[in-house]
């Protein structure tokens, strides 16, 4: 984009670096005159041809590079910078931060915040640029009447110049210019002071101590402070900002600027200075506090709302998938296998929406972590083959593999990878229609030192036009596909952040429609340690795939189970008798208290499995009185899934946290672990 263009009366420049960014752009442009410059050398350009109120520049193109630019040239050092930049950029942006930008944002975040943002900048910019500009001219007028009352004695004419450049002066600055005689305690006042606080210099005492009576109670110390400490320590300036009392009896903030005059021996003798009213910058100081108090109350409130949303999503479909689990042991309906299988992948694929959308809120609000270690994977990959074997053979699809790279060795979150491959292979089967073929490939690439892994179909392929959008959020071809297939298009959004956490990248390739796709996953080569890890993981919502199953359990358990909700009480109880463990129900804190103490007589519960919102009380206070009185171990079964609520149970005492909803394999993998100490 060309950076030639006119100025625009009545509004300020913004100079924006960077790539154009649609809405936040157009709120923007509605506000100020936006000049946009794609790089570093055309905002060089456009900034020795013209003066923007403020820059906007993201962090990780050429943000710090041009702050720092900026900063080392006198006359553009107090320019207004903003970096914007991605909930990973935040370190970046504090580094700006101390290199001098003026403020900075992180996505995600609205048009309305970002002008908000400008708007106030802009505002304090122009602030401090009228400051500067008015403290440059009081500076010189200052030596001026400095200069001119040292030659007082020798010409009268030369004084009264001087009087009148200082009576120019006073009507020119936007405020109070005063000339305070340190010693006879005597100040003179120019007409600003009407303007200021809505007195005539003629109404009120020339001593200093009239205005100190103006200082808001909660500022006079420190404002004495600093201005005694400047006058007596040998400073020649001070600048302080507080409140006073206009005649109406509202506060206004000033900025109160001093220049002290000494004597030959070091002896204050005068100060001359300005105060200026910066109540307009306060004001849009504080609404840049509040919207940001809001959008973090916002962001609070947006997070319960989803555990909550996932709770109550979850609940329900525990009990199917318990009832589920029991009737695919019972031989009595092995003729509807089929049936239950349906049953299962749907009740599964809703946990994974569920996931994904938690998944994705995680990643906008750079919460997602990851736990990585040196990881091979190669087994990565066959666990998550694993968890689609049933689907391909279903659909009578060919599998070809061919793990061929010379190491396989990466630094990485196996789950969090297990999962980024299970979204990958489920999309390929899903699209592949039957007799098709899936394909799993693996390459090194010794330039990049990465290793790269594809999985490709022979499906309905990419239509070139919907490729660009292929990793947004929501996104999917067209709606045939979301009526036939169903979904939310979020897998491959959150797959992407997945690989790009990992300092990898996730591309995809097709020739078009029915031609099939490629989607290509790089990742950096290296571990960081010298043995190889075995990777696990466990998607229990999703997908079942086979995790280390424990030592056997020789005799069937005693087991409490706390659960307030009816349906997931009984189906999970059956779901455990089909194990022959004896399972107690209890529905509240109470209840499971005194279950506890009832069983201690014939020898105790060996495990206590528990709901985490009780009609009394929370599942994490019931762990801590069982550990504490019979020395329990517990395994935590919720619809609460985010980090946060896996610490807080393991925090109470819970040796494992199973979000729902849970099927039989997992709940008795979980049990083994749990009682073998693993």
């Amino acid at each position: 984009m060309s950076t030639e263009s006119t100025e625009i009366a009545g509004r300020d420049l913004v100079l924006w670096v960077g790539a154009e960014a649609g809405a936040q752009f157009s709120a923007l442009a509605e506000v100020c005159e936006v000049e946009t410059a794609p790089n570093l050398e055309a905002a060089r350009a456009v900034l020795r041809l013209r003066r923007p109120g403020a820059v906007l520049a993201a962090v990780e193109e050429c943000g710090l590079e041009l702050l720092r630019e900026l900063a080392g040239e006198p006359q553009t050092r107090d320019l207004a910078v903003i970096l914007l930049g991605g909930p990973e950029s935040e370190g970046r942006c504090l580094d700006g931060l101390a290199a001098g930008a003026a403020d900075y944002l992180l996505q995600p975040f609205s048009p309305r915040v970002l002008a908000g943002r400008v708007r106030a900048c802009l505002r304090t910019a122009a602030g401090r640029r009228g400051a500067a500009e008015r403290e440059r001219e009081l500076r010189a007028e200052t030596q001026m009447a400095a200069d001119a009352l040292d030659r007082s004695r020798r010409a009268e004419e030369a004084l009264r110049q001087s009087e009148e450049r200082f009576r120019l002066a006073t009507e020119a600055v936007s405020g109070m210019i005063y000339d305070w005689s340190v010693g006879a305690d005597r100040v003179k006042r120019s007409h600003g002071l009407f303007g200021l606080v809505g007195y005539l210099p003629g109404e009120v005492e020339s001593r200093i101590g009239w205005w100190r009576a103006l200082i808001h109670p909660d500022d006079v110390a420190r404002v004495e402070g600093e201005v005694s400490g400047a006058i007596e320590g040998g400073g020649d300036s001070f600048s302080v900002e507080y409140r006073v009392r206009h005649r109406d009896g509202q506060y206004v903030h000033v900025w109160d600027k001093g220049l002290i005059v000494r004597d030959e021996k070091g002896r204050p003798v005068r100060v001359v200075g300005s105060t200026i009213d910066i109540t307009e910058r306060k004001e849009a100081q504080e609404e840049l506090e509040r919207a940001h108090t809001e959008a973090q109350a916002a962001n609070e409130a947006k997070d319960q709302f989803l555990a909550t949303l996932s709770h109550e999503l979850r609940t329900p479909l525990t009990p199917v998938l318990a009832v589920v689990s029991r009737l695919e042991e019972d031989p009595r309906f092995a003729e509807l296998t089929g049936e239950l299988r349906m049953i299962r992948r749907n009740v599964e694929l809703e946990a994974r929406l569920i996931d994904d959308l938690l998944d994705l809120t995680r990643i906008s609000r750079g919460k997602l972590e990851l736990y990585r270690r040196t990881t091979d994977a190669r087994q990565v990959v066959q666990h998550a083959l694993a968890t689609v074997e049933q689907e391909l053979m279903e659909k009578k699809l060919r599998l070809e593999v061919w793990l061929a790279a010379a190491s396989h060795r990466v630094s990485a979150d196996a789950p969090r990878l297990t999962q980024v491959f299970w979204n990958l292979l489920s999309n390929a089967v899903k699209f592949t229609p039957p007799g098709g073929t899936v394909a799993v490939r693996s390459r090194l690439d010794p330039a990049a030192r990465e290793l790269v892994i594809e999985v490709s179909d022979t499906g309905m392929g990419i239509e070139p036009e919907v490729m660009p959008r292929i990793f947004e959020a929501f996104e999917q071809t067209d709606r045939r596909i979301t009526r036939q297939f169903g979904g939310l298009g979020l897998g491959l959004a959150v797959s992407r952040a997945i690989v790009d956490l990992h300092g990898g990248g996730l591309t995809a390739a097709s020739d078009g429609r029915d031609q099939g796709s490629t989607f290509s996953v790089r990742l950096p080569l290296g571990g960081l340690q010298e043995d190889l890890d075995a990777t696990e993981t466990r998607f229990s919502h999703s997908c079942r795939e086979p995790a280390a199953p424990g030592p056997k359990i020789q005799r069937p358990l005693r087991i409490l189970l706390v659960e307030d909700h009816t349906d997931t009480a009984e189906a999970m109880a059956d779901l455990l008798r089909l194990s022959e463990h004896q399972v107690t129900i209890a529905s509240s804190v109470g209840e499971a208290l005194a279950a506890a103490e009832d069983a201690g007589n014939g020898g105790g519960f060996d495990l206590v499995l528990s709901d985490l919102g009780l009609p009394d009380g929370s599942g994490q206070e019931l762990m801590r009185e069982l550990a504490r009185r019979h020395g329990l171990k517990g395994i935590a079964l919720s619809g609460y899934g985010m980090e946060d609520d896996v610490q807080r149970s393991r925090e109470a005492g819970f040796a494992h946290h199973l979000t729902k909803p849970v099927d039989r394999q997992a709940l008795e993998t979980t049990i083994r672990q749990v009682l073998s100490g693993a």
